[in-house]
């Protein structure tokens, strides 16, 4: 038995030695012999110290007797590192009073480095951090110092932030990352140092990041949208390629030379690891619970061909890896203080943050870990870590060692072997490479992308997020039906509002980025800007007489424009201080100017009206929650408004709006769309009505719905419309033939007019026009218009702040906000002369709901110009659970129970009952908790409550006879077969090992003496010897009654210990607004190297 355990281990390390051969770190830099990787991988010549002193052989016992001895069998004296020593190679010496000795080979000079996210948890800004990634060069460039400084590479100007996570490109030196609190994807360029923003809006729920750095692509993980998608590395188009259900999305990872995806897919008690092509499909499972459990971190490790992830088990926190096949998982470390989450690889070594809090005296503190992948020549795991005041997330690694420069890659299945693709080209094993189009446009031919446009009937939508606007077809009578086309505008926009002529088919649009209206043909080939120096959120075309009507954001003021964009006038200055415009509707029939306004208090909204010169203005509607969407049914005579916030939408006839003084007690038809789709969190940004519908667009869900409009208003049933591909829709329009028809037959007095009008003409009744005058301009009789003698402009704000929104946690109340000083500009006066009113401090604690800054500028002549914008503060929370009361009882949802999460427990209402998720495990009480701000996990749904049955008698079992313990033996060279990993345990941690952590060298390196542990007694040997069993079929029944007993002793202790009380939850870290929390520790981790990390 003895020979065979040696032959074995005889056997492993010729395979390690093997696996490690051809990796040759020694290179001449300069004439000068040098190390490329890590100093283990060390295999020159180099025999003598850095004081010049010869080294002894490695297997020879004089004058020092060797307490290491490295891979290679040591049949030599040249300088090694058997012990993974930071500082690098040494050797014993033959000078007898000097028993070892560094040999101090340099390093050769390497770009490669380690960057990851830092958040400020104080002051909520983020940054990009980094170090070498050879944890040997920060050693030694650390040498005596507790503490090295760090590189920071790049930081956010925005507030607040939160860099969520990395990949990296190193041929081309750029750093891909995620800010999920601004909602937007980045790329820096290290070449450069310049940062660039793209897809601003759509980051919300991305989770993971990865990139394919030989065809290009970018890959990433969206749990909110619940998809994996795939862009170019500039972001210009992108495509979702797969989509899970009733699974999450996470943690991504991409293998470039095996075109493969690796995917982690979060489910309570039902997560996996999955591999997919590079297309998304023939997706494969590697690994799923109790295997995995909440994997946060996937990475590809180069060298070795493996796969690594961070699991964070609810007790505690693994680095694992496998092959790519899923086979050989070993667990590489294992910690109970931590919670790992993001993972990179670097030749031998391991990186993973760890985003636990934990406290001190001088403050919080957070790990970046590195873990060795080998253990040392006497089977020890060699880690460290680098200490940092802010919390890390994120991680990558950029180095030419870990990103393989390709040839031509002619391969079948390459993009390089095919011809090229309109948009995204995606590799593929042993077949043909796959061309996909970016969302909103069409394949054809194969590697074709095009846009089929259509000018039927159809919904056009302002999507902010993708910075896009796209027409989703209406007709029946059309092939293009309920699907998705982007119009492709010849100009570059982030459009927000949008409107279409019912009679010229032109595309209006505003852009409150660049502040401008702009107009383009119905296939977006020719456009261009109207109108600039307006915020405009709402905008309405007049398609009868050339004119369009926008309210500006920051002034409040509705205008009149010519549709060429000549010339323009404000027509409705009255506002209160509070005045908030969210939408414009015209009533082309009657002609009158709709608009609500939500006075920035919920239960103080009103919908007001006038003429399209500004007269006869009135209030309609008053007392509404939060109105917003409004729109006129043109043909049906129906003015339909949405009470946003509670997702209820109020239906009048317009005829009876002109008797009345107010419609509030008017006759009306109410749809209650939240009610009846079972909805506890909606805001209806939009509403349209078109061939017997009426479509509406919820910022919550982010897809357009649509219910049939009729006499029942209590059974509406409320359908998808349309793909679920948009992001930030605040606005969208209806083209309809049959609309432009009926307008066409509309009388227009502005064209009747015996003279025609200088700038503009505007209806006022079915008989009247008017003429009216550019701003700055008055009528000179009728309609000729010329300067105004009291010409002069109010101060107008440079730079005032859109508006922001901002999304905090269900145990959050409040959040920080601030801003910049306002620059104004006045044609007359000069800023200093000017008098400004507004807040001091720039800095406001906002609550839930929306606020309002206000700021006004008055000039010398006494003109007022104003800067308003809100910050709009939205709490995300999970619906109102539902529990049968007669069943379970629950307790008061809170977040006490565990700090910054929304939670509550629920037990059977019987109490012989017991509580059960799974119908396998059941428990006195299920904590419930909110996850993601969205879904209570466990879903309650699968709860039911179960008489616990009794355990069988089992037969007491007599104590084994215990074995004898072998002596302690000293080990003159430990075993150069590294032992396997112990599993881990809900009970203690894996055991790390005790590292001298002295500056200067020891005198000798510390002997290491190894223990033969008391053999474990077989559990057929301890049946034997129990009393009162005396058949083999006694014994039987009596090992299937312990086995049992274990099995249900391990889950109930498992669950027991990942509630972390006597109650059962499932600990998920998703994104929150609120900090980790911790107890305060003040153990070091024994064996690692430690640093304190300044700037």
């Amino acid at each position: 038995m003895i020979h065979q355990k040696s032959l074995f281990f005889l056997i492993l390390a010729l395979i390690v030695a093997v696996a490690s051969a051809g990796r040759t770190t020694v290179r001449v830099h300069n004439g000068t012999e040098c190390i490329d990787g890590p100093s283990i991988w060390y295999e020159g010549s180099r025999n003598y110290t850095r004081s010049g002193i010869p080294c002894q052989r490695w297997d020879v016992d004089t004058p020092h007797k060797p307490i290491f001895t490295p891979k290679d069998g040591g049949n030599h004296n040249s300088c090694r590192n058997p012990d993974h020593d930071q500082m690098g190679t040494w050797c014993y010496t033959t000078n007898s009073s000097v028993k070892w000795e560094y040999c101090e080979i340099p390093k050769c000079p390497d770009d490669s480095i380690v960057a990851w996210t830092s958040y400020n948890v104080n002051n909520r800004t983020a940054k990009v951090l980094s170090f070498e990634a050879d944890p040997e060069i920060v050693r030694q460039r650390a040498g005596s110092s507790p503490s090295v400084s760090i590189k920071p590479v790049f930081a956010s100007g925005r507030v607040p932030a939160e860099y969520w996570t990395l990949a990296s490109d190193y041929g081309e030196q750029k750093i891909f990352f995620l800010d999920y609190r601004s909602s937007y994807f980045g790329i820096h360029d290290l070449k450069t140092n310049t940062t660039s923003i793209h897809l601003e809006g759509m980051g919300a729920g991305v989770e993971g990041i990865a990139y394919d750095w030989a065809t290009k692509n970018v890959y990433w993980t969206d749990s909110e949208q619940n998809w994996v998608m795939v862009a170019d590395s500039n972001f210009k188009y992108y495509t979702p390629i797969f989509r899970p259900q009733d699974e999450t999305p996470y943690a991504i990872a991409v293998h470039a030379r095996k075109r493969l995806i690796f995917i982690s897919l979060f489910k309570t008690m039902g997560s996996k690891i999955i591999t997919l092509d590079m297309a998304g499909g023939n997706r494969k499972e590697l690994f799923k619970f109790p295997d995995v459990f909440d994997v946060t971190g996937l990475t590809i490790d180069y060298t070795d061909d493996k796969l690594y992830w961070t699991d964070f088990t609810g007790y505690g926190s693994l680095v694992v890896c496998s092959g790519l096949d899923g086979t050989n998982k070993s667990r590489k470390y294992f910690s109970t203080s931590s919670i790992l989450w993001g993972v990179a690889s670097y030749l031998n070594y391991i990186y993973a943050t760890d985003v636990r809090t934990r406290f001190m005296v001088e403050g919080k503190y957070y790990y970046v870990w590195w873990i060795s992948k080998t253990q040392t020549a006497d089977s020890r795991l060699k880690l460290g870590n680098y200490r940092l005041s802010e919390k890390p997330r994120g991680i990558t690694v950029l180095s030419k060692n870990e990103e393989y420069s390709l040839d031509r890659d002619n391969e079948l299945g390459s993009c390089e072997s095919s011809p090229p693709c309109d948009h995204l080209c995606l590799p593929m094993v042993n077949q043909t490479r796959v061309c996909v189009c970016s969302v909103g446009y069409e394949l054809q031919n194969g590697a074709q992308c095009v846009t089929p446009v259509a000018k039927t009937d159809r919904l056009l939508l302002a999507d902010q997020g993708q910075a896009k606007i796209f027409q989703v077809g209406l007709s029946s009578t059309s092939d293009k039906i309920n699907t998705t086309v982007v119009v492709p505008l010849s100009m570059k926009s982030i459009p927000y509002a949008v409107d279409v002529s019912a009679t010229t088919n032109l595309m209006f649009w505003s852009d409150i980025k660049t502040k401008t209206i702009n107009r383009a043909s119905w296939d977006g080939s020719y456009s261009i800007t109207i109108l600039k120096n307006k915020t405009v959120k709402t905008l309405a075309v007049e398609p009868r007489i050339d004119l369009v009507f926008f309210a500006d954001d920051h002034t409040q003021y509705i205008y009149v424009a010519k549709q060429s964009g000549l010339y323009y006038r404000p027509i409705m200055t009255e506002k209160s201080n509070v005045s908030r415009i969210g939408k414009i509707v015209l009533d082309y029939t009657k002609r009158f100017v709709y608009w609500s306004d939500s006075h920035s208090t919920e239960g103080k909204g009103q919908i007001l009206r006038m003429r399209y010169d500004g007269t006869d203005r009135k209030v309609i509607l008053d007392g509404l929650h939060w109105p917003e969407a409004i729109t006129i049914d043109q043909e049906g005579h129906r003015l339909f408004v949405a009470d946003s916030k509670l997702g209820v939408i109020y239906e009048y006839k317009t005829d009876i709006l002109d008797d009345l003084i107010s419609a509030s007690g008017a006759e009306n038809k109410t749809w209650h769309v939240s009610k009846q789709t079972d909805r506890s969190n909606v805001y209806i940004s939009d509403i349209k009505v078109s061939g017997g519908f009426l479509y509406m667009f919820d910022k919550v869900t982010t897809h357009i719905e649509r219910f049939k409009l009729g006499e029942n208003t209590e059974n509406v049933s409320v359908a998808d419309y349309g793909p679920h591909l948009f992001y930030r829709i605040h606005s969208f329009a209806v083209y309809s033939v049959t609309l432009g028809v009926y307008i066409r037959k509309l009388d227009n007095p502005c064209r009747t007019r015996y003279m025609p009008c200088h700038h503009m003409c505007v209806v006022i009744s079915s008989e009247d026009s008017k003429c009216i005058c550019q701003e700055g301009y008055e009528l000179n009789g009728e309609v000729d218009c010329i300067i105004s003698r009291e010409r002069d402009t109010p101060p107008e704000p440079m730079n005032c702040p859109d508006d922001v929104i901002v999304r905090i946690g269900p145990c959050q109340e409040s959040s920080e906000f601030q801003w910049d000083e306002i620059v104004w500009l006045d044609d007359h006066t000069e800023q200093r002369n000017l008098v400004i009113s507004g807040p001091q401090k720039r800095k406001l604690t906002v609550i839930v709901g929306e606020s309002h800054i206000s700021y006004s500028a008055t000039d010398e002549r006494g003109n007022v110009g104003e800067c308003v914008f809100s910050v709009t503060v939205i709490q995300d929370t999970c619906p109102i659970p539902n529990i049968d009361s007669n069943v379970f009882k629950k307790t008061q949802t809170s977040c006490k129970a565990v700090p910054g999460i929304m939670s509550f427990n629920v037990s059977c209402e019987n109490p012989d009952y017991k509580i059960s998720a799974d119908n396998i495990a059941s428990f006195d009480e299920i904590m419930v908790r909110c996850q993601n701000d969205v879904a209570w996990v466990p879903s309650t749904a699968g709860f039911k409550c179960i008489k616990p049955m009794s355990p069988p008698p089992v037969a007491p079992v007599a104590p084994p006879t215990p074995a004898a313990t072998p002596p302690t033996i000293p080990a003159r060279t430990p075993a150069p077969t590294p032992a396997p990993t112990p599993a881990p345990t809900p009970y203690r941690p894996v055991p790390t090992p005790n590292i001298d952590h002295s500056v200067a060298p020891p005198r000798s390196k510390p002997r290491m003496r190894t223990t033969a542990g008391t053999p474990a007694t077989p559990v057929a040997g301890a049946i034997q010897q129990a009393g009162g069993l005396t058949g083999g079929d006694q014994a039987a029944i009596a090992i299937v009654v312990l086995i049992v007993l274990g099995i249900v002793l391990a889950v109930g202790v498992f669950y027991w210990r990942r509630s972390g009380t006597g109650s059962f939850a499932f600990p998920i870290f998703w994104k929150t607004t609120t900090d980790d929390q911790s107890t305060l520790e003040n153990n070091e981790v024994e064996g690692s190297h430690s640093y304190s990390v300044f700037h």
